[in-house]
């Protein structure tokens, strides 16, 4: 394996433009799904797929609200979340369940929802709003590992924060002092 040597962030985004561009050759429009292959881990191939296209939001979600990301292919990106989070949609997400992957994948979107609101939430309508919200508040309705999958959980919470939503102050507190309790004494 190749050690890669980045200082700067210039040298970050040619670093994703490389592990980025090969991505689009497997987007289909409006389908929050990325067909990489038939391979997976512990969970189905639908779920894998899903992760391919939420985890780009890692970097796609920053990016896009610093500017520093084509608007353009931004909107691939928007029209994929607008109807995946919509369930009378065929490419709906699907319901989450106790100690589901997608919990830890919700936290990219909810950091692209953050990072993009002027450019992408503040330009949906409320159904579409509504929808998203619906999809990512399933987190606080199901369980969650005892572990760092619960600041998956806090990240959705402080979106929906930061967007003036509804959120679980309870979950926070409780996540938090999961958290806090996996630091080890020194």
């Amino acid at each position: 394996m190749k050690i890669v040597s980045i200082q700067t962030k210039n040298k970050l985004q040619a670093y994703f433009e490389q592990l980025f561009l090969p991505t689009k050759q497997y987007r289909k429009q409006n389908d929050g799904r990325l067909k990489f292959g038939t391979s997976a881990a512990h969970y189905g191939t639908g779920e894998a797929q899903i992760e391919g296209f939420l985890r780009t939001l890692w970097a796609v979600g920053p990016l896009a609200g610093s500017g520093d990301f084509d608007l353009n292919d931004f909107k691939y990106y928007m029209n994929a979340i607008i109807h995946s989070t919509d369930p009378t949609d065929p490419t709906y997400w699907g319901q989450i369940e106790n100690f589901d992957q997608l919990i830890v994948e919700m936290a990219s979107l909810a950091v692209t929802l953050i990072e993009t609101k002027n450019v992408f939430w503040d330009q949906l309508n409320l159904t579409e709003q509504n929808n998203i919200y619906g999809w990512l508040e399933q987190v606080n309705q199901v369980n969650v590992h005892q572990n760092n999958w619960r600041f998956f959980r806090v990240l959705v919470n402080v979106a929906f924060i930061k967007l003036g939503r509804a959120y679980s102050q309870d979950q926070l507190n409780g996540d938090l002092k999961v958290i806090n309790a996996c630091y080890l004494n020194s």
